[in-house]
């Protein structure tokens, strides 16, 4: 089933940024309901850190979901969409939707098993650019409530690592894009720097050229391409070195050999792509 044809509204996560190139990418695919939610902090929240605000943010485009019956695409405002995205097949078996939260985007993915119609399910972080149904927005929702109040909001914290595991402690399961539908293209967060984590996340693979320069390249299609290649280097050595599929989960006796060839060829296949 393509994207677009089951989703029925988008929501852009910004602040202050343009959001006009990703708008006109989103109307050229032919998704007609796109909406741009932009937070009004109140002095408290202007106080936090900019991870916290960040999952404000998403908070507020998780509450537009819970009021959409159908599917919700949820992008922020950095995220550079492939060309023929919504003629791109969705990432897990329709039927599923109430249970299922497809990341478009993944970040440090790591492949847990392959269903009966080859859909990967495992983790992802950064939130980038997801899709979820109103059951999975209500549990996100909850995760940010008890964010809260187990850590000081002010204070940076990596909410978006251990969010996927919340999710799935209260039923709702992550679907891997078999290649990202576009690209992080956002200036850094200082704040990860400072925390000693590396402050960029690229996709390793994309499933073809984007709409538009993402705003990290700088107008440059020379650097452009340079963090692309960088970006399939790393895709390849997490494959390589067992961070993609992991190799205690290639260990393990109660995954048949056949299933365990199939995850590597699978893991092996996705990155073999000019993009």
């Amino acid at each position: 089933m393509r994207i677009i044809d089951c989703i029925t509204k988008v929501f852009i996560i910004a602040y202050k940024e343009d959001t006009s190139l990703l708008e006109v990418a989103l109307k050229k695919e032919r998704f007609l309901s796109i909406s741009v939610i932009r937070p009004l902090y109140t002095q408290t929240e202007l106080e936090y850190s900019r991870m916290s605000r960040c999952l404000l943010n998403h908070k507020n485009a998780w509450t537009k979901c819970c009021e959409n019956d159908g599917l919700s695409m949820v992008l922020e405002a950095d995220f550079v969409p492939v060309i023929g995205m919504g003629q791109l097949p969705l990432m897990f078996d329709f039927n599923k939707r109430e249970s299922a939260w497809g990341w478009l985007y993944t970040g440090g993915a790591r492949l847990y098993e392959l269903d009966k119609n080859n859909y990967g399910r495992g983790h992802s972080a950064c939130p980038v650019a997801t899709i979820m149904g109103s059951k999975a927005a209500r549990v996100l929702i909850d995760f940010v409530d008890n964010e809260f109040v187990k850590h000081d909001p002010r204070e940076y914290t990596i909410w978006d690592t251990y969010i996927r595991m919340y999710a799935q402690k209260y039923g709702i399961m992550s679907y891997l894009s078999y290649r990202n539908y576009g690209e992080h293209g956002g200036i850094p967060n200082m704040e990860h720097s400072a925390a000693g984590i590396k402050p960029t996340h690229r996709a390793d693979v994309l499933w073809g050229p984007l709409h538009f320069l993402p705003l990290y390249a700088k107008g440059s299609v020379i650097q452009f391409i340079f963090s692309r290649i960088v970006a399939k280097m790393r895709g390849v050595a997490r494959l390589l070195v067992g961070r993609y599929i992991e190799l205690a989960l290639l260990k393990e006796s109660d995954i048949s050999s056949r299933n365990k060839i199939i995850m590597i060829f699978y893991g092996v296949k996705r990155l073999i792509s000019l993009y």
